[in-house]
């Protein structure tokens, strides 16, 4: 049977104008149950008898279970809709890892595992939330997502969701007039497009949505309501015909996933 290790701990810094969360982990304690050792035991006492172990103050202690010790420490990011993402695998105690995408202004935890040698596990869970702005969407995009464009979005914004599936035509299945009939086997995802627009008010701004949308990679967009989802983005920046220290951002956002 397989040891467990000692219970981890761990502790999460908030980056509120980065909107980014850190995990720092710590390794729970190893040893081996007490012994008598050093430790004696009330003469005649029933307690002795049944091998409860006494401390020098002579109250009752019990004999704890064996731990063994950390071998790697898991992160896992627990989003509100329960779903999981891998942060690390293969930490070591007091090190630490940057959730580049957590969900904003959404109650959120993080689950800490740790393993030992032989496959034990022991696991911790820390409560975390991350405040962004009110009437922003943020990108993340690049290596690990660790790159990051915030839009101020304009009142106006659509979506359109399209069924994904395929059809198919059977000889015999026919409708009015004998012309076939396509059969529809629907896909359990959904296909969403987005037109949305905003603005942003530096000049430095402006470049990370120029480098931003020359990526040509998937980004993981974070609402301010907590949804997190990957998705490709296309678009524009320009300079604002009405206001010079503003650049107006334009862009056409596809889901890569929905379901």
């Amino acid at each position: 049977m397989a040891t467990p290790p000692g219970k981890p701990t761990a502790t999460v810094s908030v980056d509120p104008s980065a909107l980014t969360a850190t995990v720092t982990v710590k390794a729970g304690p190893t040893g081996a149950p007490y012994g008598p050792g050093p430790e004696t035991f009330k003469a005649g006492s029933v307690a002795a008898a049944a091998a409860v172990i006494l401390n020098r103050a002579g109250s009752l202690r019990r004999k704890p279970a064996a731990t063994a010790a950390t071998q790697r420490i898991k992160v896992e990011a627990v989003l509100p809709g329960g779903a999981k993402i891998l942060l690390a695998s293969d930490l070591r105690g007091g090190q630490s890892v940057t959730d580049h995408t957590p969900p904003l202004n959404a109650a959120y935890s993080y689950l800490v595992t740790a393993y030992s040698a032989d496959g034990g596990s022991a696991a911790c869970v820390v409560a975390a939330a991350v405040p962004g702005a009110c009437g922003a969407v943020a990108f993340n995009y690049g290596a690990s997502f660790s790159e990051r464009a915030v839009l101020r979005l304009d009142l106006e914004e659509e979506w359109s969701y399209e069924p994904a599936g395929e059809a198919y035509t059977f000889p015999g299945v026919t409708g009015r007039g004998g012309s076939e009939l396509p059969v529809w086997y629907p896909s359990p995802q959904l296909s969403a497009t987005s037109s949305m627009s905003g603005c942003v008010l530096t000049e430095a701004e402006a470049r990370v949505w120029h480098e931003c949308l020359r990526a040509r990679s998937p980004m993981v967009m974070r609402t301010e309501d907590g949804e997190r989802v990957p998705v490709h983005v296309t678009g524009s920046v320009s300079r604002s015909a009405e206001r010079y220290s503003r650049w107006d951002v334009s862009l056409d956002v596809e889901e890569l996933a929905r379901g």
